[in-house]
């Protein structure tokens, strides 16, 4: 049988008076209250190194918390690195993704296509006949490796635009197609 009843507990802290220095100061500064420390908000520009990933931890001396005492110096700021979404690219790695809508015409026929890169738009070559989520590969246009000149690729994923509503011409066209076709 369980007995319910008081329980002492124990528990250790830091003094409020002394803040743990063991010492006891009559006239306390009304900025500190006797801490030896102030809270003063400072602006910090941080350069963000190349190829830096999610999460990764930069570490600023000297600008965290203050010493125990008056006579240490402060600690380190310690910044985690976030990456910010974007609607156009998806980040693995050093490696970006998107996916691009083409109609059904550019797929069978195949046709130069416009895509962004992160410094520029350039030309990409659909080849005739490609597939709904076909994957193009163009080499060194994703992000810059950590601390390294090289960088991942940009892959493109072909999503194919089949059109909900064709005209009367264009159904005439689309069913002429079908009694010629040997596919599927």
């Amino acid at each position: 049988m369980r007995k319910e009843g008081n329980v002492n507990i124990h528990e250790s802290r830091t003094c409020p008076t002394c803040w743990g220095t063991g010492k006891f100061i009559d006239t306390p500064c009304t900025e500190c209250k006797g801490t030896g420390s102030i809270d003063s908000p400072e602006t910090l520009t941080v350069k963000i190194p190349v190829g830096a990933e999610e999460g990764m931890m930069l570490r600023i001396p000297s600008h965290g918390m203050a010493g125990k005492d008056s006579n240490e110096k402060p600690g380190d700021l310690l910044i985690v690195v976030h990456t910010a979404y974007d609607p156009y690219f998806r980040r693995t790695n050093e490696d970006l993704w998107h996916t691009e809508l083409v109609s059904v015409y550019d797929a069978i026929l195949g046709a130069d296509i416009k895509i962004s890169t992160l410094e520029e738009s350039i030309n990409v070559h659909l080849p005739e006949g490609t597939q709904h989520d076909s994957v193009l590969r163009i080499a060194g246009k994703g992000l810059p490796y950590f601390g390294n000149e090289k960088r991942g690729d940009l892959y493109i994923r072909i999503h194919i635009h089949i059109p909900e509503k064709i005209n009367k011409e264009e159904r005439i066209l689309f069913e002429e197609l079908r009694k010629i076709s040997k596919h599927i």
